[in-house]
């Protein structure tokens, strides 16, 4: 057969055509399917065009297209006419603007499916800005389309621009065989969701709940979002990065989370029975595989959360919970991994609380919130009351038993945001609370500090070190790093860092966490020697640690009245406390017993909640403490803490200078306060010297008034701090050659440190 050479150059050129087209098929693979950062780089130029897309229809529609009931059909025929009027204007794109906009077309239309299954449209009240959000969240799911987007469209275009003749099908069907490799159904999981509501005896959600009655809380991991499907009395909160991470993980089968439920003491709930960690066991093929169907029928208005939560969630638990008293309490879920020991999640479900035939408290916008994050909330209430800001690290302390706790970190530090747990040698509590343990070191660092001896607490705070950062087994290296953390942490810190710290018990006491307060504030001690190589930190902290009842102030309230129980003569104090008290003092004072009783004990407010405009009030007490009563002169006459009746604006504060002589703070102390309405307090888990709380007692009211006539909008915590300072200056004063700064270590700010002190007319400073 002869060779027709004729033939040769078209043979030659189809060759190279075809060797081109693998090569440009090897450099787009690379290109464009190299994993996260092709996916999040296209899903951003998505989420730009939808922006241009919510433009067009605004410039078409009138402001209320969105607000009413959208049609899906309109919805994508609009977005086609953006496309083509787009195309038709710019018909010479650049290769990176036709990309996007043709995997816009692709991934669009699939979202409007998205909202179709998933009820969107079938809610009202919906605008550009939720349609953008919904976009936004569509494709952090990465969906099908999204993967084709980036992929085979990428191909497409590409070809299309080089106008090759004899390529486009290799290219296109080697971009389908490399989008069909990647995109297989089980390798792209749909987010998950945590969703809680209440149950009453009907079986249905609560909006809140009624004092004496028992509720069934549910708390389910589901691939939908019930709050968003149908409106009903669930909240509902994203999982984790770190949990969506192990639902990413194709070739695992199965799912363990350890759900460790906790009630602070103190708070308006109890659990009915004995609640422990309880283990949720996902079924990873219902978040895979999301039934939209029965989404579908529930946001239609068919059947109950419980009903859907059966048939969609991957796994539900229930507890029976006892609502014992009005205000805002919250259910705290710790998150773990199946050893125990790995924090994955963190939710903290708020609900209202109300008496029978009473309207509920507000208690702010968001029922829940979620994420490792919630660990360096340094109040709940901080967000309401207008400082909005973190800790720079939180401690979470678990009492395991009397001889081990359970102590998760959380470093806030943007670029080395990370989260540590470890079990301790011996038991934190123990540490702080046995008089041989940290409270006989207590002892003679004051006595060493009143002499004048450098680092007096020096040798407190690393104890206090020792067995915080003691990991048992092998969780001993990673106390080791919390460790290193925490001190650079503090000594990168350009002011004085914010630390959160939440000590409860494992074991319920009457349905209920309880509390402790661990003084962590002793570690930003001073060391004994002048190169601070004993020092634990390189600088001094400010502790905070939330109260059991977390109100929601608002963000008009602010302190303004104060009222000072100051006695003339107090028990075993040589001194005539009167003499040492300012002359100009502000606010109410009262000096004996029968004031006392009366003010705590007889106040007509007490009868009912104070009112809502009611501007938040402060209190400083100067008396004795132990035993579960208060007393100035003689311990025969006394104020049971139990029976004090006085009811406090939301908002409001407590000072407790207490000069305790027969007992350390306890926890029914602070929290029969609190549930009168106190927001937060000053105080000190230890027996106080007496010259040390009278003389705060003295140089409080002048703290006070240099806030209120300053510039800026000062805190509690503002006057936490200057107030220790001014109490320091003062006992150097009056004794001389003391170190007396370092007592005011063993303080704390418990409960909201974003409180604000009004100005001298009352209002809150802006």
């Amino acid at each position: 057969m002869q060779l027709n050479i004729g033939f040769i150059p078209q043979i030659l050129i189809a060759g190279a055509i075809l060797w081109f087209g693998l090569l440009l098929f090897i450099v787009l693979k690379r290109e464009f399917f190299r994993g996260d950062r092709s996916i999040e780089q296209t899903a951003l130029e998505l989420t730009n065009i939808h922006r241009e897309f919510l433009d067009h229809v605004r410039a078409r529609r009138d402001s209320e297209f969105f607000r009413a009931q959208v049609d899906a059909r309109e919805l994508k025929k609009m977005y086609r006419d953006f496309l083509w009027r787009v195309q038709i204007r710019h018909p010479l794109q650049s290769f990176q603007r036709s990309r996007e906009l043709s995997g816009f077309a692709i991934t669009y239309r699939e979202f409007i499916d998205h909202l179709h299954q998933s009820g969107f449209f079938f809610r009202e009240g919906h605008d550009e800005e939720v349609l953008q959000e919904e976009f936004r969240r569509f494709l952090e799911r990465r969906p099908r389309s999204l993967w084709l987007a980036f992929g085979v469209v990428g191909t497409l275009v590409l070809s299309a621009q080089f106008a090759v003749a004899a390529s486009p099908a290799v290219l296109v069907v080697g971009g389908l065989l490399a989008a069909s490799s990647l995109y297989r159904e089980n390798e792209i999981p749909n987010r998950a969701y945590w969703n809680t509501w209440f149950e009453y005896d009907d079986g249905l959600p609560q909006d809140a709940l009624t004092v004496g009655n028992r509720y069934t809380f549910v708390l389910d991991l589901s691939p939908f979002e019930y709050a968003k499907l149908r409106t009903a009395p669930v909240a509902t909160s994203g999982a984790s990065p770190q949990i969506q991470n192990l639902l990413d993980e194709t070739k695992r089968k199965r799912l363990t989370l350890m759900i460790k439920p906790l009630l602070a003491g103190g708070s308006g709930l109890h659990f009915s029975r004995e609640v422990g960690i309880t283990a949720l066991e996902a079924k990873l093929e219902r978040i895979r595989y999301p039934n939209y169907e029965e989404a579908n029928r529930y946001a239609s208005g068919v059947g109950s959360p419980a009903d859907l939560s059966k048939n969609v969630a991957a796994d539900t638990l229930r507890f029976d919970i006892f609502a014992d008293a009005p205000g805002c309490s919250a259910v705290v879920f710790s998150i773990l991994d199946v050893t125990q020991r790995v924090p994955l999640d963190h939710l903290v479900r708020w609900v209202a609380i109300a008496n029978p035939g009473q309207e509920a408290p507000p208690c702010g916008d968001r029922q829940i919130y979620g994420g490792l994050e919630t660990l360096l909330e340094v109040s709940l209430d901080v967000e309401a009351a207008g400082t909005g800001h973190l800790a720079a690290a939180a401690f979470h302390i678990f009492e395991i038993n009397e001889e081990h706790s359970f102590v998760v970190f959380a470093d806030a530090r943007p670029d080395r945001k990370r989260v540590y747990a470890w079990e301790t040698e011996e038991s934190i509590i123990k540490l702080v609370n046995e008089a041989s343990r940290l409270p006989l070191l207590i002892k003679e660092a004051r006595d060493m500090a009143v002499k004048g001896k450098p680092g007096s607490y020096a040798k407190v705070a690393n104890e206090l070190a020792n067995v915080l950062f003691a990991g048992r087994d092998s969780t001993e290296d990673e106390a080791r790093k919390a460790k290193q953390a925490f001190k650079e942490l503090v000594e990168q810190s350009a002011t004085r860092p914010v630390i959160v710290t939440r000590a409860v018990s494992n074991n319920l006491v009457g349905g209920k966490n309880q509390s402790f307060y661990v003084p962590l504030g002793i570690l930003g001690a001073k060391a004994a020697t002048p190169d601070g190589a004993e020092a634990v930190l390189k600088q001094p902290i400010t502790v905070v640690q939330p109260l059991p009842r977390e109100r929601y102030a608002t963000k008009n309230t602010c302190i303004h009245e104060w009222t000072f129980g100051v006695p003339n003569k107090l028990q075993d104090v040589r001194e005539n406390v009167a003499d040492l008290m300012p002359r100009d003092r502000p606010g109410a004072w009262f000096h004996d017993f029968a004031e006392l009783q009366s003010y705590l004990l007889g106040d007509q407010r007490s009868d009912g909640p104070p009112e809502k405009s009611q501007l938040g009030q402060g209190f400083l007490l100067l008396a004795h403490h132990g035993r579960g009563h208060m007393w100035f002169e003689r311990e025969q006459d006394r104020v049971i803490v139990s029976n004090v009746r006085r009811r406090y604006p939301a908002g409001s504060v407590g000072v407790f200078a207490a000069c305790a002589v027969t007992a350390a703070y306890d926890a029914g102390f602070l929290q029969q306060f609190n549930a009168r309405g106190i927001d937060a307090l000053i105080a000190s888990p230890f027996s106080i010297p007496a010259t040390y709380g009278t003389r705060l007692a003295a140089e409080f009211p002048g703290a006070l008034q240099e806030l209120t006539e300053s510039k800026g909008v000062p805190t509690i915590t503002d006057l936490f701090n200057l107030a220790l300072e001014r109490t320091a200056s003062r006992l150097a004063r009056d004794f001389g050659k003391g170190r007396y700064e370092e007592i005011g270590l063993e303080y704390m700010l418990l409960g909201n440190p974003g409180l604000v002190l009004c100005d001298k007319t009352g209002a809150r400073k802006q």
